[in-house]
């Protein structure tokens, strides 16, 4: 399909897929926003769809009120429903640093600054809740904004807590209407229920064995034009020039990417996918699969593209190696799914509308969505690539020790006598990890998501070590287990030969995985 046809799909899906509301999982909005879709998916494609039921926390905002009143205020779970009342504090610097809250007085109402990244408003509100503060306010230039917090530190798949203390997003300078004894007044009710979200699944067959997944979210927060409206669109069209070129397609429209996790698990996001993976699990479908296309804010430029080497490094766009753990795609690379994962995080175009009412079709750009549509495809129909893996294999464990660099011959050797279809499936559900490179509480850093973190992160450390700005700690996130650590508990670095007793452990752990796989494929 040429660039002029997808352009006008493009514009006519997004008209009929667009509405300025807030889709909350498990909602009765989404309920009736999952059958308009499935009218759309099922007129475009001439396929049926089936609606699979998701398990999940849903929540919901009835009031709120913010004494002095804000021109603008947003609140997002998992805020909890209570009233405080205090004298306010401005918290100077940056307050994702513990160093920040210091001086804060007990028993007040803090006022920030949106940090640069917004979803570090979580961090902000747990630091804020040690320090005693009654609730915050964060003055945002994009205000107003929803953004998920919880109690827990850190990123578990299956626990967290509700919100310590309300925290709302109000416009910039709203302090400076303030005088310093004016009182705050802050009233929210709210409420989470156990509820059904609706993922839509739709199968496009052809004679082809290999299936090829395509997917997007349909939960959105405000009006969620590029987030992820416009993505769906793009997964949609995606399926269709797939299924013309006599490919099997699956295409996917999740439920809960925004938020919805079980338990108040503090991985609280792309839950609705998370449970999908799970479901494949069950089936013998995983050896199938040849990748998994997922669309998020892919109208923005620039351009990102994460995901498998086989297939991202054949798209023409700024790579962000190597998966991306904000979005959906990795909830299935980490079952061992090939992905290709089509995005604009964190690009300041994109940070300024993300989960705001001004993530509007005039931010994005039709066109580029197009492009980015017509790369995608023509790097699937030409991958995989496999030599783009061991490339990245080499290059990635080469730069480690002498055993990092025997478990690259054993696999490039492996792939040789076995191919590379099931061993990259028994690779990467070992080798490819969700990082936090730091103390979650210390450490101001973004995820990663990388393969062999155990060499990686290794080499990083010993120059970062010698540099003297080595972080506090390495966490595997998800299973929060800790990588590696550098303090000892007074808070002494350690020396580097304590961190090769670590790497030996670590690498050790990793070479038993590696030779249960190769039992596995040879036997």
């Amino acid at each position: 399909m040429g660039i002029e046809s997808v352009l006008s799909d493009l514009r006519v899906l997004v008209d009929k897929l667009y509405t300025e509301s807030t889709i909350n999982p498990g909602s009765y909005e989404e309920v009736s926003e999952v059958e308009k879709i499935r009218g759309i998916i099922e007129s475009y494609l001439g396929v049926k769809t089936r609606v699979i039921e998701v398990p999940l926390l849903s929540w919901k905002l009835k009031s709120a009120s913010l004494d002095p009143k804000p021109s603008f205020l947003g609140i997002a779970p998992y805020v909890e429903s209570g009233s405080v009342e205090g004298l306010w504090f401005r918290v100077e610097g940056n307050p994702v640093r513990l160093e920040s809250w210091r001086s804060f007085p007990e028993g007040r109402v803090a006022i920030v600054n949106e940090p640069q990244n917004p979803d570090d408003i979580k961090s902000v509100v747990l630091h804020a809740s040690e320090a005693g503060a009654l609730a915050v306010i964060v003055e945002s230039e994009s205000a107003p904004r929803a953004i998920v917090t919880n109690g827990y530190w850190g990123f578990n798949y299956r626990v967290g807590s509700p919100t310590p203390i309300p925290i709302v997003i109000v416009e910039r300078g709203y302090s400076s209407k303030l005088s310093s004894n004016n009182r705050i007044s802050l009233s929210i009710d709210s409420r989470v229920i156990e509820s059904t979200g609706y993922t839509i699944e739709a199968n496009i067959p052809s004679s082809s064995d290999d299936i090829i997944l395509i997917g997007a979210h349909h939960d959105k927060w405000y009006s969620g034009f590029s987030d992820d409206i416009i993505g769906l669109a793009q997964a949609i069209i995606t399926a269709k020039i797939l299924s013309e070129s006599k490919l099997t397609v699956r295409l996917l429209s999740f439920t809960a990417e925004e938020y919805g996790a079980l338990g108040y698990a503090s991985w609280y996001w792309a839950w609705g996918s998370r449970f999908y993976a799970k479901q494949l699990l069950d089936t013998d479908l995983i050896d199938k699969i040849r990748v998994y296309i997922n669309y998020d804010m892919a109208s923005l430029d620039p351009i990102i593209v994460s995901g498998s080497p086989q297939y991202a490094d054949l798209v023409l766009a700024e790579k962000r190696c190597c998966e991306c753990p904000e979005c959906d795609s990795f909830s299935l690379a980490s079952i061992g799914i090939p992905t290709l994962c089509i995005h604009s995080l964190w690009s300041r175009k994109s940070r300024s509308i993300y989960h705001t009412p001004y993530d509007t079709p005039d931010k994005s750009d039709l066109r580029l969505a197009s492009e980015a549509v017509n790369k995608t495809t023509k790097a699937i129909l030409e991958g995989p690539k496999w030599d783009y893996m061991e490339k990245m294999i080499v290059e990635t464990l080469g730069e480690g020790p002498l055993d990092a660099r025997r478990i690259a011959y054993v696999i490039l050797s492996l792939a040789k006598r076995v191919g590379w279809g099931r061993l990259y499936i028994e690779l990467a559900r070992v080798a490819l990890k969700t990082i936090h490179y730091g103390s979650y509480r210390l450490d101001d850093v973004n995820l990663e998501t990388i393969w062999f973190p155990e060499v990686v992160v290794y080499v990083k450390l010993r120059n970062d070590i010698i540099k003297g700005i080595a972080p506090h700690e390495v966490w595997i996130t998800g299973d929060e287990a800790i990588l590696y650590t550098l303090r000892a508990a007074n808070g002494k670095p350690i020396p580097v030969e304590a961190l090769a007793q670590q790497y030996k452990f670590n690498i050790e752990h990793l070479w038993s995985k590696i030779e249960d796989i190769q039992y596995r494929l040879l036997k």
